[in-house]
């Protein structure tokens, strides 16, 4: 636990930055108070709007963070998570206070909010500026320039406050978790161009093979150009045990990123089963799937994966490359139609489709194969990708739910692609039919996305971890059957009860004149099929009947008169 710097106290009642730069001129030198103010600027801007804040407290969180930078050696990463104390320190917040320095690099900031994230903490303020500092040979401060000369290095002070935690152990355990996050970062920057150098290997290697595919050396070439995060890297050489299924062993030394040594003994010897045997022997040169590790890096889901199988002269499997990380940003903004593996699948999709280019339905798919997701498109082979965009194409004309499935090849997680009506879609209904989906498909642990548009229909992207996916039993109906239910209103309902019971006019027009006259309370307590007998009888009133009666069991009777006697009180 880190204490923050005692500042000289004195009343100091909320003001505005004029009243912080007094105190800095009147406690410090010419030269450190023009330092200072540059680093209020950079780290405090937000807060110099915040008329509430005493200017004595701004002034302590400005010392606090000067003396951070005042001694820091290059590759070291200093991490402090502590809570102020006002008669000690003279200076208050009311928040828990992260300060991070380190040498600048990418990734750090993204990858602590979303660790405070996971952590379920929320963060009130924050700011990572990047400083330009000048330091001696021991890493003491010389000075705080206000742009890259030389001699200077550039730093990263990122500061969070989060919600408090008054606990020590609370304390300790965020820094813990926040420390093995810029370790995995550190690292992963630290390897890039090291990994960068194996992928050019693996690509060179399927160039100069006998079934050299120009598509999969593409792909390398470009993810190396910016549309991959790599996160780790392994190598493992591949032998086979008496049964002749694969074994592979790692390569000592060959980690990179967060995968460096040591190893668990789990993953230096990996032993296949006669399935995971049979996949790694089919001819395609890469693997594509998730990870079953989580990224601690810029995005906490599970890493994606890619390998690259190495053969040898004779064509024998002998090794394989591993690669793992995330699609970058610029990677999904990329058109399918530029992205390699994924650019033949579209153009044949279109091409085979029989669409006039004119045409509303070519529109329409081609408008579906740009939004698709690019790492499911990627790991789809063309048969499953066809059957599921044409699919989602019939979703699309007649504007109604769609729900689409995809065991990974690797036995690793269900892919699940829901397609309902924007107006239908909300936060309570992604939480219902993410549950829905656990139960019935056997998952441990999910994960989702969202995409809304000006399209009538949103795009809702499950990826449901259980274990040998591929075995999963499910009833494809029965699930449609339950994410109908769960995203139907009781008037949804009710219209597709009363069109099944009296055919589509007249349960339309029923329900058009009755639906929207229904209080809450009958909705809440009635059943389907007795709202529809309850209409049925409404709609043959005739103009002179007074009073119509019909007998219900004594339960609802008593629901009835209970309702009556509460409306009379």
């Amino acid at each position: 636990m880190d204490i923050s710097p005692t500042v000289e106290s004195s009343p100091v009642a909320p003001g505005t930055d004029s009243d912080i730069e007094a105190l800095i001129n009147a406690r410090h030198p010419a030269s450190e108070a023009r330092q200072l103010k540059q680093l209020l600027g950079a780290c405090f801007r937000h807060q110099l709007m915040d008329g509430q804040l005493r200017p004595q407290d701004l002034y302590g969180a400005l010392l606090c963070a000067w003396q951070r930078l005042q001694q820091h050696r290059a590759g070291t990463i200093g991490l402090a998570v502590f809570n102020t104390d006002p008669q000690q320190d003279a200076w208050h917040c009311d928040h828990s206070l992260i300060e991070i320095l380190m040498d600048d690099q990418p990734f750090i900031a993204a990858s602590c909010l979303s660790e405070l994230a996971r952590l379920g903490i929320r963060i009130h303020h924050q700011a990572y500026p990047a400083l330009h500092l000048r330091r001696d040979s021991e890493g003491r401060l010389l000075e705080l320039c206000e742009s890259k000369v030389p001699g200077a290095r550039t730093e990263a002070l990122v500061r969070f406050e989060i919600d408090r935690q008054a606990d020590p152990a609370a304390l300790a355990e965020v820094r813990d978790a926040l420390a093995r996050v810029l370790e995995d970062v550190h690292c992963s920057v630290a390897d890039w161009q090291a990994m960068l150098e194996r992928v050019e290997e693996a690509a060179r290697a399927c160039e100069t093979a006998d079934d050299r595919d120009s598509e999969t050396v593409d792909f390398l070439r470009w993810l190396a150009d910016e549309h991959f995060l790599f996160v780790g890297y392994r190598y493992y050489d591949i032998g086979t045990d008496e049964s002749g299924c694969y074994q592979l062993h790692y390569r000592d030394g060959s980690g990179l990123g967060c995968f460096r040594d040591p190893v668990s003994e789990s993953k230096r010897l990996i032993r296949l089963d006669a399935d995971q045997s049979e996949l790694l022997r089919a001819p395609q040169r890469l693997v594509l799937t998730r990870s079953t590790t989580r990224s601690t890096v810029q995005q906490n889901r599970h890493l994606d994966y890619i390998g690259v199988k190495n053969l040898d002269g004779d064509g024998r499997l002998i090794g394989e490359w591993r690669f793992f990380g995330l699609y970058s940003s610029q990677a999904y903004d990329t058109p399918v139609s530029q992205i390699p593996l994924i650019r033949r699948h579209v153009r044949r999709l279109l091409e085979s489709s029989g669409l006039s280019r004119d045409s509303h339905g070519y529109k329409a798919l081609r408008h579906l194969l740009f939004n698709y997701p690019r790492d499911e498109m990627l790991q789809s082979g063309y048969e499953q990708l066809r059957e599921t965009i044409l699919g989602m194409l019939d979703c699309v004309e007649r504007r109604r739910l769609g729900l689409f499935l995809r065991p990974d090849a690797h036995d690793r997680f269900i892919k699940v692609l829901m397609l309902v009506p924007r107006d239908q879609y909300n936060t309570q209904l992604r939480v219902a039919v993410q549950e829905i989906l656990l139960a019935e498909l056997g998952g441990h642990s999910a994960e989702f996305g969202v995409r809304l548009s000006e399209e009538p229909l949103a795009l809702i992207e499950f990826c449901i971890h259980c274990r040998q996916a591929r075995r999963v039993e499910y009833d494809r109906d029965r699930l449609y059957t339950l994410v109908l239910d769960a995203m139907e209103s009781w008037p949804d309902k009710l219209q597709r009860a009363l069109e099944q019971d009296l055919g589509e006019y007249r349960g339309n027009s029923l329900f058009g004149r009755f639906a929207g006259r229904l209080p809450l309370a009958y909705r809440e307590a009635t059943d389907l099929t007795t709202a529809v007998a309850d209409l049925k009888q409404l709609a043959a009133l005739k103009s002179d009947q007074q009073l119509a009666t019909r007998l219900e069991p004594l339960a609802l009777a008593a629901w009835a008169c209970g309702c009556w006697a509460a409306a009379a009180t």
